[in-house]
Formats: structure tokens, sequence, C-alpha cells
């Protein structure tokens, strides 16, 4: 599918990287209020959203699509320290995509786990440059789902995976345009429904 680039607006978002394996004094607390039950095995953020990741919601889908393959991120970003993970983990949602709908169980189709030294050439480190905008590439792990119609996908962007070793940089991290996300559709097209806006 060919974006409607006229329809795409400036954004920046900001969040501060922070591993899975972090340990918050009150996460999780406030998210057995938020999602009515404990959190097993919860040592950190997870899907939290907040200060720790920015979430990127679609309209639901008109159709049904199959993805497989790998799904490819090309993001502008700028960064407070030469280092720290980056992840972006895509997911597909019933309902409207919150955080708390993404605690609750939404699924994970596939993710791209980063560190950021190794911005420019997999296996090659070398310093992230430092308050400066730039753009890295990426592509995910191998991912194979179907996504129904009514159904959103949500590309949430943080700073910890499984995959990867703690960092101990925590950099503040900004996404800015042009950033885009490319997914590999097998089978049905990617059409999006209108989504009325309010006010």
């Amino acid at each position: 599918m060919t974006p409607d680039l006229a329809a795409v607006r400036p954004s920046s978002r900001t969040f501060t990287s922070l591993d899975l394996d972090t340990a918050l004094d009150g996460v999780d607390t406030v998210l057995e209020q938020a999602i009515g039950g404990s959190v097993p095995g919860l040592t950190g953020p997870g899907p939290l959203c907040g200060v720790h990741q920015v979430l990127y919601r679609s309209p639901p889908l008109d159709e049904a699509i199959r993805i497989a393959g790998n799904f490819a991120v090309d993001l502008t970003l700028s960064s407070t320290l030469p280092g720290g993970n980056l992840v972006a983990t895509l997911y597909r949602v019933k309902g409207s995509g919150t955080c708390v709908e993404l605690l609750a169980g939404a699924a994970d189709v596939g993710r791209v786990p980063l560190d950021l030294r190794h911005w420019a050439t997999p296996g090659a480190s070398r310093p992230f440059p430092v308050n400066r905008r730039t753009r890295v590439r990426a592509r995910s792990l191998p991912l194979a789902a179907v996504v129904r119609p009514g159904d959103r996908l949500v590309l949430a962007i943080g700073g910890g995976s499984v995959e990867l070793l703690p960092d101990p940089l925590k950099p503040r991290i900004t996404i800015a345009t042009p950033s885009s996300l490319s997914l590999p559709v097998a089978a049905g097209s990617l059409r999006m429904r209108a989504v009325r806006r309010r006010g």
C-alpha cells in the first residue's frame, strides 16, 4: 500500500529508554489498578506507555490481511546518549489500542530489537550520534500473523526487550518525522476504515 503522503502530519515524540528488567517502585500497583488484576512476573514497565514508550495506532482495518516475513522501520530519531536499546513491537488489537489493552494481552505480532550502538551496520559497533537527528533503518524478526477486519495495528517503540541485554545508558530518545513502517502483506489489501474525528 502506498501511503497518502498529503495526509501525513509532522510529529515528534520523546520517551526515556528503560529496560524490561528495571524495577520501578509502584509500577505493579498502577498496572493492577489499571487492568483490575495482578500482573504475574512483572519486574519492569512492559508496554506501560507513559514516559517509557510511544505508541502509533492505525485506524481499524477494512478487511483481513495476512502478514508474513519481516516488517521494516525507517525512523528519524535523536538520542541524548551514545548508546541504549531501541525496540519497536507491532501488536494487533481489537479495541482502540490503549496501554491498558496492550497489558491485558494484545497479540504481539513481531518486533525489532536494536542495540543503538549497531545503528549503522548490524554487528559493527559505533557510538550513536548524540543530539542529532539520525536515520535508522531496521528489519524485524520473522513473523506471520492474520489481522482481522476491525482490528488495529499498534507500533509501540520503547527501550527494552527480552532479546537484548540491559543497557546501562538510559537515553531520552525522540522519534520524529519522517519515519515509516513497511509491512509484508502476503494476502489481502491494507485498507483502513475512515475514522470520524471528534470536535
